[in-house]
């Protein structure tokens, strides 16, 4: 089964979103590293992110992106219902070719143990020579090969922007 989840994981990655995130978040003082091949339009890149759990149910995330225009960016999550689904919204900044701030809403379903399904809304305001507001809604999947491992998919459709695909592996280093 698990080699099963792997080749449905790795095989895209050759085909390949903004959030990249369940709505779960980091215990306090757990960290975690992810990386993620992600495809903007016709444009490929690669990113690189750091998360670390603070307390009262929030992570602050930390995203560095090589590609058409380099990206840099951070933000903190916060966890404002936790049933059998999980509610989340995250905001924070970024720089690419112009500053912005980005917002997103995150619902995620417990399908079983070892899978989580996630979607929402995502959008971003950016100052360049105008203000530009691109959104997406955005669906994944989270499956956890391991305590430790997780593996990634998500697509994230634009209302007013390019559509993005991307894998990604998400590996938690435990506390620090």
């Amino acid at each position: 089964m698990r080699k099963l989840i792997l080749f449905i994981f790795i095989v895209p990655i050759f085909l390949s979103a903004q959030v990249m995130n369940t709505a779960r978040v980091l215990n306090h003082s757990e960290a975690a590293i992810q990386v993620y091949p992600s495809f903007h339009g016709d444009n490929p890149y690669i990113y690189l992110a750091g998360e670390y759990g603070l307390q009262n149910a929030m992570d602050v995330q930390v995203n560095f992106g090589a590609g058409k225009n380099p990206y840099l960016g951070a933000n903190l999550e916060k966890v404002f219902i936790k049933k059998d689904y999980i509610i989340s919204a995250a905001g924070g900044a970024h720089f690419s070719n112009d500053a912005g701030l980005n917002l997103n809403g995150n619902m995620t379903y417990p399908v079983a143990s070892m899978l989580d399904v996630y979607g929402g809304l995502d959008m971003e305001l950016n100052f360049a020579n105008s203000i530009d507001t691109p959104v997406w809604l955005y669906l994944g999947n989270a499956v956890n090969y391991d305590e430790k491992l997780q593996f990634f998919l998500e697509v994230a459709v634009g209302l007013d922007a390019d559509n993005i695909i991307s894998l990604g592996i998400n590996y938690n280093l435990g506390s620090l």
